[in-house]
């Protein structure tokens, strides 16, 4: 499983900033208004004669409600971007540059280089993918071609937020996925996550072997979690690990466990070169798709017509693959 970022059919350089968008309302506002006060005086003058507002300031009107439009589309996303003839997409990394796009995604079998599932979404990351997916995948495999192994969803760290994990999980599907842990994460023996949560006794132990006392149980994301503390005051390594004067405090989420256990599956080398196989079995697709066929820019507008776009281009890879194999077999 993976995505990648191909820019829409609309300009970067036609897009709105929300700065200018704000700025191009007050211009608007003080235009339209002088001329709404214009058409009022010639009307006292002359009531008999039916004013209209001219051609051109109609685009004005219009444009005006496009920008109102667009900021407020702005205010419910918290997107920082918007262009008006393609709203549903968003700023993101494609090839490189910074531009309108859509993160298209695929699940390619690794036996075959099939294509067994395919998505559009206009977020820029992969969080929330990891589950339609494969499930999507799953459907899309014949009965008879998934006896033997079971099959196996590899995915970076994109993928690997604890809802996704947890999710995962849930539906008893077979993941193998990095656990997102942020930049912090990396070559600190201190990150949380080397904090283990033990739910038969309700503690946490830290990297030192000490034992983390539960606090209390409180409101955060929308989830409840459990608030595990260390008081630290003969702990060699205080310095380290905390610059809290109460100690190292620790946060246990629903997802902890499952995270956990993906962490230490992950410590197999075995299914660590699985996960590890990734990049070179979904990218051969991306590296077809942009570099033989050529497709770095979608051509139609609206997430639902790139959705249909990109499925007819999976198709079409999977219909040259199935003839390959198909003339291979009856030379």
């Amino acid at each position: 499983l993976d995505g990648t970022k191909i820019q829409a059919v609309a300009s970067g350089r036609t897009g709105w900033s929300k700065k200018e968008m704000e700025k191009l309302l007050v211009d608007l506002d003080k235009e339209l208004e002088q001329v709404e006060k214009q058409m009022e005086q010639a009307e006292a003058l002359e009531p008999a004669n039916n004013y209209r507002l001219p051609e051109g300031l109609q685009q004005k009107q219009a444009l005006r409600e496009a920008v109102q439009a667009g900021l407020k589309e702005l205010q419910l996303s918290g997107r920082k971007h918007y262009h008006r003839h393609e709203p549903e997409a968003k700023r993101m990394e494609c090839d490189g540059k910074n531009r309108f796009g859509y993160n298209a995604q695929v699940i390619v079998d690794q036996k075959s280089g099939v294509v067994l599932a395919s998505e559009v979404v206009s977020q820029e990351n992969d969080v929330g993918q990891l589950v339609p997916l494969t499930e999507q995948a799953q459907e899309n495999v014949p009965p008879a071609a998934s006896e033997g192994a079971k099959p196996v969803t590899v995915a970076d760290s994109g993928y690997g937020t604890g809802s996704d994990i947890a999710a995962a999980a849930e539906k008893k599907l077979d993941v193998l996925v990095y656990p997102q842990e942020g930049t912090s994460g990396k070559d600190n023996p201190y990150h949380a996550k080397h904090f283990i949560y033990e739910p038969m006794n309700n503690s946490v132990r830290c990297p030192q072997g000490q034992t983390l006392g539960y606090q209390r149980t409180r409101g955060k994301h929308g989830q409840e979690v459990k608030i595990f503390l260390c008081k630290c005051k003969s702990c060699p390594v205080k310095g380290q690990c905390t610059r809290n004067k109460r100690g190292r405090e620790i946060t246990v989420w629903t997802h902890t466990i499952v995270v956990q256990t993906m962490r230490e599956r992950l410590l197999n080398p075995e299914l660590k070169n699985q996960l590890r196989q990734r990049a070179q079995v979904v990218e051969r697709f991306f590296g077809h798709v942009k570099q033989h066929e050529g497709f770095r820019r979608w051509t139609v507008r609206g997430l639902e017509a790139v959705r249909t776009q990109w499925a007819m281009i999976c198709c079409t890879v999977n219909l040259q693959l199935l003839i390959k194999n198909w003339s291979k077999a009856h030379a």
